[in-house]
């Protein structure tokens, strides 16, 4: 396509519509060749000059401009403009301040004109020539990348700063910031735990616990007799083995120490890994006498290290529920509990320590009864005791009792009673604990709970969704959670000084069988 300019002598005019004495601006007129299609309009965002194609070629822009193709004569004076709307000459000369205004911008600063990276191209003679205006162009783009950069470098320390402000009152949240400029955290080291013991209750209720528990790692495994360590430590994939607590204590490196031996060493290796520096989870019995108790919690004490005894009751999940319920009100005021534990065991010539007084320092009822004892004075809030009786089968100066029933009267008229034995010939073992109020009661294993609403019973049990584990799992699971806040001081728990008072109660339960006799506390 062919662009001619129109000469003036030559121009047609046209009268504006509307407007008899304005005359339109001149404009171009394009012809096609003979046989091509018909051109759509062309509309150059540009102003035109007139003059003869031979003077036709390109003028760079002034800086500052935005760059136009124009076909001019510098030797003529005659130009074609764009027009305004307003009232006024159809045709303004390109001279003058005010040749970049329009009316709506009169009195106000001229807007600045867009840059913009496109290819000028030259009219010579006929043919289109592209320039790239290669360090032009390129230095445009620099300074738009240069403040791009900059903008964005605003906005990115803007977003830091205010990530940084919440991420002060929320530490432990990622918040998207650049893990370049992340201050690397220590990652805090698993708490390594050393069992000493390896029978029955390690292996069913500790080490598989223990396994399983995040942030916790299994250092050695103790037992005198070092091929049932070795076993058990390839099963649980436990590193050390140790037939002497004092290697253990020395060696292995333990952060905390679960005491699983034999009832008679419980007082002994407690106060040992309390000297060592280690904190303590010792099962039941926390010691066989009165006195024994005091010195570990002496030990404790004066080693700055915590002890804790393994009554996993406490955290069973309905017994959870239950105190709940007294602690509301729903239950009224306790008055009684009624609790048993049945039991079958093997035959007595596989009973082993178990079976010498010397060393279990009780039967069925220091075995099964202290926990139902320790359950219903905790969950009572620790009355004082005023009178215990006490009944049990079985029992000499060298033997344990096989069955035992005991009834503990407090000053406050909660009576406890606890009905225990190894010896259950039933179909299956049988566990049983009653609360009994004066607007309700509860019943753990299962859990069931009624209340009194206008002279009627209503259930008031909860329901929900029950977990997978057995209640004797998710207890010492609980317990080992607990235990582990506390030693991590996430929890400010006290120094168990009741375990005092639950062990006044239980040699009075003793005294009381072997006396035949009531006994007053």
């Amino acid at each position: 396509m062919q662009c001619r300019a129109v000469r003036p002598g030559t121009a047609r005019r046209q009268q504006h519509p509307g407007h008899p004495d304005r005359w339109r601006a001149l404009r171009l007129r394009f012809r096609r060749p003979q046989g091509a299609r018909a051109a759509r309009p062309l509309v150059l965002p540009c102003r035109a000059e007139l003059g003869c194609p031979a003077a036709l070629r390109r003028r760079a822009a002034p800086r500052g401009e935005r760059p136009r193709l124009e076909l001019h004569d510098p030797a003529r004076q005659h130009h074609v403009e764009r027009r305004d709307r307003r009232c006024g000459p159809a045709i303004r000369h390109a001279s003058g301040t005010r040749r970049h205004h329009l009316h709506r911008f009169r009195g106000r600063r001229a807007p600045a004109q867009r840059q913009r990276d496109v290819d000028q191209r030259d009219v010579r003679g006929g043919r289109a020539r592209s320039d790239h205006r290669g360090l032009e162009r390129h230095a445009r783009r620099g300074i738009r990348r240069e403040a791009l950069a900059r903008h964005a470098g605003r906005a990115r320390c803007a977003v830091e700063r205010s990530l940084h402000g919440e991420s002060a009152h929320r530490r432990d949240v990622s918040l998207g910031r650049d893990p370049r400029r992340e201050i690397a955290r220590p990652v805090s080291p698993p708490v390594r735990v050393a069992v000493v013991g390896a029978g029955a209750i390690a292996q069913v209720a500790h080490l598989p616990v223990l396994r399983k528990l995040p942030g916790v790692e299994v250092s050695a495994i103790c037992d005198n007799d070092v091929s049932k360590a070795q076993a058990l430590a390839a099963r649980f994939e436990v590193k050390d083995t140790f037939d002497d607590i004092e290697e253990v204590l020395r060696h292995s490196h333990s952060d905390a120490v679960a005491i699983c031996t034999p009832n008679h060493l419980h007082e002994i290796h407690a106060v040992a890994a309390l000297a060592a520096g280690c904190h303590v989870l010792c099962e039941r019995p926390l010691a066989l006498t009165l006195a024994g108790v005091e010195r570990v919690l002496q030990a404790s004490e004066k080693y700055g290290k915590r002890v804790m005894v393994g009554m996993n009751h406490r955290f069973r999940s309905d017994v959870q529920a239950v105190r709940g319920f007294l602690a509301g009100g729903d239950l009224g005021v306790l008055q009684a509990i009624r609790s048993g534990w049945y039991t079958f065991q093997p035959s007595r010539q596989q009973l082993g320590w178990r079976l010498r007084r010397q060393e279990a320092g009780g039967g069925a009822f220091l075995d099964l009864g202290l926990q139902l004892l320790d359950l219903g004075l905790w969950l009572a809030g620790w009355p004082a005791p005023k009178r215990v009786a006490a009944h049990m089968v079985g029992q000499s100066k060298d033997s344990v009792e096989g069955m035992a029933t005991a009834l503990v009267v407090c000053e406050n008229g909660v009576s406890i009673s606890m009905d225990v034995s190894w010896r259950h010939l039933g179909a299956a073992e049988r566990f049983w604990f009653d609360l009994v109020g004066t607007k309700g009661s509860a019943t753990v294993q299962p859990l069931r709970v009624f209340k009194e609403a206008h002279g009627t019973v209503v259930d008031a049990t909860p329901t929900g969704a029950t977990g997978r584990e057995t209640p004797f799992a998710q207890s010492y699971r609980a317990e080992w959670t607990y235990f582990l806040a506390v030693i991590k001081g996430d929890v400010n728990a006290p120094p168990p000084r009741d375990q005092l008072a639950l062990h006044r109660v239980l040699d009075a339960v003793y005294r009381s069988a072997d006396e035949g006799r009531d006994v007053l506390l």
